[in-house]
């Protein structure tokens, strides 16, 4: 709904000063006009009195020759005497009226400006003070500020504009900052998946080498600031190259997938599976500096039942086994790299046999999945 506007006080305010002051000078006028023509008629007066004076002393006239016509002469000039002295006396009193009017009328004018001065600054000064203010403080970034002042002039209606242009900048920031704080939501998720996805292995779902390596870091930091062991198992399948000529790559790596299923599951909780590269596995063990035989017994017997499992699906044996190796730090390395290639010299001695039941692991897989 629009507003309505109305007259504010200042504009009455100037038209009152206007009108009186109009007023005053009409009046003002009126007292002028009466005294200029009492002071045009008392000039008159004036002359004739003294034509008549002039005419008497000199004796012009015929009929002045007698008497009677000088008495009767006399007479009129002193009438006319009177009259102007009660014209004069009257003429004063207008002029002294008409000097109070106007001394009245320019009181009045000025105590009427001075009003209108501070009813300006108060109607026009105040709001101008607060809009100024407010348009500081939110040029400042203070958008819950809001011009303190309320009227239906014009003053108002400004400041009324101004609080709604506040209210709407107020919402949206509000509503950029929401959205800023979904898309960092957003991002921080991405960055988390992303992170996840670089540390994970894509066919296994095991950690990759990076995501060992800071485990590594980790780990070691722990080891030598608590004194404890720190021991590394390296898992390697042997003879993958000729199983995957045999039944295909995609078998191959579900021979790995199942290996690292095994791996993961055997580890214990505090034990970390990672894939490195390849057919080659390791396994961190904060804590521990003997041979881990727990772990290596369960890998062998989940891998010779898939053996079997493999040789009763094809009916065929595949020259395919697993070996171990196990490095302690820092005795055995002080790096990843070290420990690493310590295991493997140690597993390059103990190679597991394939024995007759060659694994075939992507029977073995597809079996369990039909099942």
């Amino acid at each position: 709904m629009e507003r309505k506007r109305t007259l504010s006080v200042v504009n009455v305010a100037f038209i009152a000063l206007i009108a009186i002051t109009a007023l005053m000078s009409a009046v003002n006028f009126m007292w002028l006009t009466e005294i200029v023509r009492r002071s045009v008629r008392t000039a008159r007066l004036a002359r004739e009195l003294v034509e008549g004076y002039r005419r008497l002393q000199y004796g012009t006239g015929e009929a002045l020759q007698e008497p009677e016509a000088v008495a009767a002469r006399h007479a009129t000039l002193a009438a006319k005497s009177d009259e102007l002295a009660t014209l004069v006396g009257s003429t004063a009193r207008h002029s002294t009226r008409a000097m109070a009017c106007v001394g009245v009328s320019s009181a009045g004018t000025l105590v009427v400006g001075a009003a209108l001065m501070v009813l300006v600054a108060r109607r026009i000064g105040r709001p101008l003070k607060l809009l100024v203010e407010a348009t500081d403080r939110l040029a400042h970034g203070d958008l819950a500020h809001r011009v303190p002042y309320q009227s239906r002039d014009e003053m108002g209606i400004l400041a009324d504009a101004l609080n709604r242009m506040a209210g709407r900048l107020e919402q949206t920031l509000h509503k950029l900052a929401e959205h800023k704080q979904a898309v960092a939501k957003v991002v921080e998720r991405a960055t988390t998946d992303m992170r996840t996805m670089s540390l994970t292995d894509e066919k296994t779902g095991l950690p990759n080498f990076r995501a060992l390596t800071e485990a590594f870091d980790r780990a070691a930091a722990d080891a030598g600031a608590t004194g404890q062991g720190l021991s590394l198992v390296g898992v390697t399948v042997e003879h993958l190259d000729s199983f995957n000529r045999s039944y295909g790559y995609e078998a191959g790596d579900l021979v790995v997938a199942a290996l690292a299923r095994t791996l993961r599951a055997a580890a214990g909780d505090d034990e970390f599976v990672a894939r490195c590269h390849g057919v080659r596995f390791a396994v961190l063990m904060p804590g521990r500096v003997c041979a881990p035989t727990k772990l290596i017994r369960q890998v062998e017997a989940a891998f010779a039942s898939i053996r079997k499992m493999v040789r009763y699906h094809t009916h065929r044996d595949v020259e395919i086994a697993i070996r171990y190796g196990c490095a302690h730090y820092p005795a055995d390395g002080a790096s990843l790299y070290e420990l690493l290639d310590a295991a493997d010299r140690e597993a390059a001695a103990s190679i597991q046999p394939a024995g007759p039941e060659a694994t075939q692991a992507a029977a073995v897989v597809r079996a369990e999945e039909a099942q």
